[in-house]
């Protein structure tokens, strides 16, 4: 009775590793707001990697963290890496390492790294690595 109830068994405890696993590496942000429009709308399910590399982030990918103005989630798009100059409400500022400038891609509608700085490497929750699942798609 028992050997017959063990590979039951040894599949619900590899199941249960394997889910742990992807859980610990991938997450699922939904977007709030318009600031990412037309890319991403309001409601779109996207899937982030939450293990980034180190040096891997690179300019144009879009990453999901914690705002250094209200400490709310958010998601836009890297626009400057550490050592580029970029323009700011307060002028230029020099991005310094471990952080980046992210932008919204609907400039006018977007609060982010030209209201409150750069974003500090420690802030980011994730790197979106499948942009489009779910939720509705913005027509252009």
């Amino acid at each position: 009775m028992i050997d017959s109830a063990s590979p039951f068994i040894l599949l619900i405890f590899a199941t249960l590793i394997v889910l742990m696993v992807v859980g610990s590496l991938f997450g699922i942000y939904t977007v709030e707001g318009h600031s990412m429009e037309p890319y991403l709308s309001p409601g779109r399910n996207v899937i982030i990697f939450k293990r980034i590399p180190f040096g891997s982030i690179k300019r144009g990918d879009i990453l999901v963290y914690k705002s250094p103005l209200d400490g709310k989630t958010v998601i836009k798009r890297c626009a400057g890496l550490p050592g580029d100059a970029m323009t700011g409400e307060n002028g230029e500022v020099i991005v310094p390492e471990e952080a980046f400038f992210a932008l919204g891609d609907n400039l006018p509608l977007s609060d982010d790294s030209r209201h409150y700085g750069v974003v500090s490497r420690k802030a980011i929750k994730g790197k979106v690595v499948f942009p489009r699942i779910g939720g509705s798609l913005h027509s252009e």
